[in-house]
């Protein structure tokens, strides 16, 4: 008995409404998302820099100094709309395990870096799209906090 009535709630929790609706969805679908853009065809450059400091890109001048390619910034153009969002690119060497990942909450969205465990040196490039006015945290392993940055 005591099991059937367990069954009952659990099977019965995931059909509340208050499941159902997803309020994390803005109420305009044409409000911009943070996401990570699919870079994997696109030959985007390496850069100097460490993982801490990402390149903010928030005009096509922006984009056109740090992407010369004009094939690769089309690409990039149809991806994203600069008048609402910004961009993030990020250009490392390190492990070819390593990991950048997004992790969006109600009060900005966490980057989070993950070091990979092998000993293989690779470039990695990543780009991020985030809705202007978006506060970003970067969280690095080892760092005694993190590096908070809005934008402007």
């Amino acid at each position: 008995m005591r099991a059937l009535l367990s069954l009952t709630m659990f099977v019965s929790l995931p059909f509340s409404p208050a499941i159902a609706q997803d309020k994390t969805e803005p109420k305009d679908p044409d409000t911009p998302k943070v996401r990570a853009l699919d870079v994997k065809d696109l030959k985007l450059p390496t850069r100097t820099g460490a993982i801490s400091d990402p390149l903010r890109i928030t005009t096509e001048k922006e984009l056109a100094k740090a992407i010369l390619d004009a094939d690769v910034r089309q690409a990039i153009l149809q991806k994203v709309n600069l008048k609402r969002e910004f961009l993030l690119f990020f250009a490392w060497s390190g492990s070819g395990q390593d990991k950048l990942t997004l992790a969006p909450d109600k009060k900005g969205v966490d980057i989070n870096y993950k070091p990979g465990l092998t000993r293989d040196l690779r470039t990695h490039t990543a780009l991020f799209a985030l809705p202007k006015g978006t506060v970003y945290r970067l969280a690095l392993p080892g760092a005694k906090g993190e590096l908070k940055k809005k934008d402007e």
